[in-house]
């Protein structure tokens, strides 16, 4: 694993806020939005990699908080005699709309 260096990563985003046009006019970086994208880009990679845990955590404890969380993020607050099966709304885009904010739209479904 390489080493996080804290300046060069602070230039690299100052970089992309420029190349994104994230920079507003009095010549601030929009930092609101460019941690939106820095989140919808590192969502896929996290995602799997909470997937990964709840399969193969190295304890029980591991696999069951990461399950959990999972289905708490992909159901939501069920309310009692809800269906907890919906087909309508795809739980990775509600986990993706609950984190980014952004309305996603299913293949087959409307948003």
């Amino acid at each position: 694993m390489r080493d996080w260096e804290p300046e060069r990563a602070l230039e690299a985003l100052q970089q992309e806020a420029e190349v994104h046009s994230l920079v507003l006019p009095d010549g601030t970086t929009d930092h609101v939005a460019l941690a939106h994208k820095q989140v919808r880009e590192a969502l896929p990679v996290a995602l799997s990699q909470m997937i990964h845990i709840s399969s193969f955590g190295e304890t029980e404890q591991m696999r069951f908080q990461a399950s959990k969380y999972l289905i708490d993020r992909g159901l939501g607050n069920v309310q009692p005699g809800g269906d907890l099966l919906d087909t309508s709304i795809n739980p990775l885009e509600r986990i993706l709309e609950q984190i980014t904010g952004t309305k996603y739209e299913s293949e087959g479904g409307a948003a």
